[in-house]
């Protein structure tokens, strides 16, 4: 009974969270642009992706091959036109391998039908804040940390971004490392810069406060726009600002934390912040549309009823420049505003990704040997510069944070600065913050924090969304 309710949890949990912060998306959880995974994916944003989505041919196969390698990955149109690109590369340069495709799904809870069925492949997609119960509880994937079976690992790891490692864990005193990251993806401010000059308002740079994006919101409404920004209801979004107020939802210890002045001030920002009229005597009333790209698309040619900024990560890149190419606008973007603390230091932004695991299910010497290979090389330079075209990622590598032609795409006419996806004036947030919990409780604890948003936002207030909290971590304790 226990594990159909816990398989019934996850498709629960991933039905409403695949994303692409799973990078997330290209997936990232409720994806950023369109609700599914910032570090799981769903795809509202739009991915109409110029780079061939669901337009590619079939990747390149070595029928002749001795050893075969299989790959799961999700069904969505930009994720197997990136994993097809990387697979006939590799299958042309290594002949004595095939890579196939042999399994696409719908979300992380599908692995558990492949498992049950015996038709697990060798590597499979997975989400960073999604896989600690398969990780650590269920056991799909290998332990790649592990220099006697995956050589190489050690240095190979050590140039991926630290909160990309961090995702690897299942439990904060775990040490595995559970799958391969792909992408960085953090939370950025994607601007219509054709509205910002028709409303004589300076684009901002990089290095911009949380005072200053407020004063941004309130200049272009006071230019005639409808809503400053078009502001995600996205689990990202909610740990970045919740962190940025001084709240968090778990203690080191697992205990429940939710109860705090930091969660009471977030809380408060969030029932100004979409108040349908503004109050000059607080400039954060009133600023925000609830949405995942659509009025931010819809710009009518000028500035009145238009809504110039919009929160999101930069898989949503090639819908938006699409967007701008059909609207007849520039698009821009910048890294996401600094809330810098009353101490000083800085804010923080919600950091996430997708990866590929190795499944306990490759246990053949060969297919071990170069399932690691494979992915060794997809998340290289050289991998990285096969699928740059398509403009939804940002590698995950520290050594190309400044490098490579993904700084470069653009279609249309239009590129934007790269520096906002990686500029360092803010500290990225770990997004498992269910870690801390037993892995069995994590997809349940996630519900019951989504349950809690969307109290605050039907106006049930600090005081009873908390309670409901309260509640509920209580029942999941027993």
């Amino acid at each position: 009974m226990k594990k159909i309710l816990h398989i019934a949890l996850a498709a629960l949990f991933c039905s409403a969270f695949i994303f692409p912060f799973a990078a997330c998306e290209i997936d990232t959880g409720e994806t950023p642009g369109g609700q599914v995974t910032p570090g799981g994916n769903e795809n509202p944003g739009g991915s109409e992706n110029p780079g061939g989505s669901g337009q590619e041919e079939p990747p390149q196969q070595n029928t002749d091959a001795d050893v075969e390698v299989t790959v799961g990955t999700l069904g969505k149109p930009d994720e197997l036109t990136l994993m097809k690109r990387w697979i006939s590369s590799f299958n042309t340069a290594h002949p004595e391998v095939n890579i196939t495709l042999t399994k696409q799904m719908s979300g992380m809870p599908d692995t558990t039908l492949w498992k049950s069925a015996g038709e697990m492949p060798d590597i499979i997609w997975t989400a960073g804040d999604q896989h600690s119960p398969y990780s650590g509880n269920l056991g799909y994937f290998r332990n790649l940390n592990d220099e006697t079976a995956f050589p190489g690992c050690t240095e190979f790891f050590g140039d991926f971004y630290e909160s990309l490692i961090d995702s690897t864990h299942y439990s904060n005193t775990d040490t595995g490392i559970w799958f391969v990251p792909r992408d960085y993806n953090r939370l950025v401010i994607y601007l219509n810069k054709t509205a910002f000059e028709e409303a004589g308002v300076a684009v901002p740079e990089n290095d911009w406060t949380w005072d200053d994006f407020i004063k941004t919101c309130n200049d272009l409404m006071d230019a005639g726009a409808k809503k400053g920004v078009e502001w995600k209801k996205w689990r990202p979004v909610y740990t970045t600002m919740l962190q940025n107020f001084g709240g968090k939802y778990l203690n080191d210890n697992g205990t429940l934390a939710i109860d705090s002045a930091g969660t009471e001030a977030c809380v408060d920002f969030y029932s100004k912040f979409y108040e349908l009229r503004r109050d000059p005597s607080d400039p954060v009333v009133g600023l925000a549309i609830e949405g995942e790209g659509t009025s931010f698309k819809a710009y009518p040619g000028f500035i009145e009823g238009s809504v110039p900024m919009i929160v999101d990560v930069r898989p949503q890149l090639p819908g938006y420049m699409q967007a701008a190419s059909n609207g007849d606008w520039e698009l821009e973007v910048r890294a996401f505003p600094n809330f810098t603390k009353a101490e000083g230091g800085v804010g923080y932004v919600g950091a996430g990704c997708s990866g590929y695991g190795i499944t306990t299910d490759c246990t053949d010497e060969q297919e071990l040997h170069w399932a690691w290979e494979f992915l060794k090389w997809c998340m290289s330079e050289e991998g990285y510069e096969k699928v740059s075209a398509l403009g939804n990622i940002v590698p995950a590598l520290k050594s190309l944070k400044s490098s490579g032609s993904w700084r470069e795409y653009g279609q249309y006419g239009m590129t934007v600065d790269a520096d906002a996806f990686v500029y360092g004036n803010t500290k990225d947030v770990f997004l498992n913050y269910q870690n801390s919990l037993p892995v069995t409780a994590h997809d349940d604890f996630v519900l019951r924090v989504d349950d809690f948003w969307k109290n605050v936002h039907a106006g049930k207030g600090y005081r009873a969304s908390v309670d409901q909290l309260i509640s509920d971590f209580g029942a999941l304790k027993k």
